[in-house]
């Protein structure tokens, strides 16, 4: 009886723990500055506003299904918010406008998201990530690529798509260099 007992725990424990692993099993491919300034189309220096970041809750409940948080658990989407320093490339922003940016593929991962707990399918995609530095708390400003969805709202264009102040000047120069001849 102890030994059926101990196997019993044995394959729940790995059942759960293979539902994590296919819950976390999201690759990177990471990307270089200058591929990263190629790929934004707005990159600004900003800093982060009051309150830096908005979450909210998107129900996945098929329709016609009763609302289970368990079966059904809604996908948390986070939306950063930042007040505009400067902006190196764009024509819609001005310095000290106020942005909500959604995070880079937002579209992709609520239906990866939709799809492992609806209908249980289980993939494993590769998303673009730059290897930002960490931010200083004691200089919060971050150089911001951002890209626009098709509703025309920001979004990063990678995952952790910012980098430190002090690269601005390599930036500024990987802009310039980016300008089609005329």
């Amino acid at each position: 009886m102890k030994r059926t007992a101990t196997a019993a725990l044995a394959v729940l424990a790995l059942a759960a723990m293979e539902r994590e692993a296919r819950l976390s099993q999201l690759m990177y491919e990471g990307l270089s500055l200058e591929a990263l300034v190629k790929d934004a189309d707005v990159i600004v220096v900003a800093r982060p506003d009051e309150p830096p970041r908005r979450t909210t809750k998107v129900s996945i409940v098929p329709e016609g299904k009763k609302p289970d948080a368990e079966k059904y658990p809604p996908y948390e989407r986070v939306r950063t918010r930042w007040r505009i320093v400067e902006v190196l490339r764009g024509d819609k922003l001005a310095a000290g406008a106020a942005v909500e940016v959604d995070e880079a593929y937002f579209d992709m991962k609520l239906s990866l998201h939709r799809e492992y707990y609806v209908k249980h399918i289980g993939k494993s995609p590769i998303f673009r990530r730059y290897a930002a530095p960490p931010a200083d708390a004691a200089a919060p400003e971050r150089i911001l690529f951002l890209s626009r969805g098709v509703d025309g709202a920001l979004r990063f264009t990678v995952d952790n798509g910012e980098e430190s102040p002090a690269q601005k000047r390599k930036v500024a120069e990987l802009i310039a260099a980016d300008k089609p001849p005329r």
